[in-house]
């Protein structure tokens, strides 16, 4: 049986959450112990507010798609959200592309197998 959906605030409360911890994060990797900048702290605030609203749509709407879409959408926005914070640390676009893809290809079994065998 598939868990109900939340209205409102409750429903929020979790994006949101996630959204300021990942703005958090990645404006504490681009400060490197030195004060903020507008342009690191306006970067860090977008990138929340995106993880939230992807989080949002993933865990509310995505639930219409196949269990292998669903799956791989999660594994792929995960790989996303690694790879650019490893981007801010100044290392290759190439490693942090390849981090990212690593992370995919991990999440995506791990989301397959919660939406396939545990939600049915």
């Amino acid at each position: 049986m598939p868990a109900p959906v939340r209205r409102g605030l409750a429903a929020l409360t979790g994006p949101v959450l996630v959204g300021l911890v990942y703005g958090l994060w990645a404006l504490a990797i681009q400060r490197k112990g030195e004060p903020a900048t507008g342009g690191e702290i306006l970067l860090s605030v977008v990138a929340g507010v995106v993880v939230a609203v992807v989080f949002h749509v993933l865990r509310h709407q995505a639930r219409r798609l196949q269990d292998e879409t669903r799956a791989a959408a999660w594994g792929v926005s995960a790989g996303i959200a690694v790879g650019f914070l490893h981007s801010l640390v100044n290392t290759s676009v190439l490693w942090s592309g390849t981090l990212g893809f690593f992370v995919a290809l991990g999440v995506i079994p791990l989301a397959y197998y919660r939406f396939a065998e545990v939600e049915k």
